[in-house]
């Protein structure tokens, strides 16, 4: 298990090229975005990738496993595809969009 860069938790659902745990996506949307920012940029840095790169974005509709997993609700795809261009990325594209579903319900 790894463990969250946000929150300090360790947790299985946590993304281990990030160190983000997926309750601070949830709970702490600022602070995840901040994390992902400071990772995004350090790789662009070191691979030295052009914004011109073609940057995709798909959604996730498990179909065979992970049942219990949302569809990616089409508020979180628009908000990760203007995340991307604000980045810098000049070539991004949301794929599948008719995959995409309604916005979470975050059990309290």
């Amino acid at each position: 298990m790894a463990r969250c860069g946000v929150c300090g938790r360790r947790t299985p659902l946590t993304a281990s090229s990030l160190c983000l745990g997926v309750g601070c996506i949830r709970e702490a949307p600022a602070d995840a975005a901040a994390r992902i920012a400071k990772v995004h940029a350090r790789s662009r840095q070191f691979f030295r990738l052009p914004p011109g790169i073609p940057y995709s974005l798909l959604a996730f509709h498990p179909q065979l496993f992970l049942h219990d997993l949302p569809v990616t609700s089409r508020d979180h795809a628009e908000r990760a595809l203007a995340a991307a261009r604000g980045a810098g990325l000049t070539r991004t594209h949301l794929g599948n969009r008719h995959l995409l579903g309604e916005p979470y319900e975050v059990e309290q």
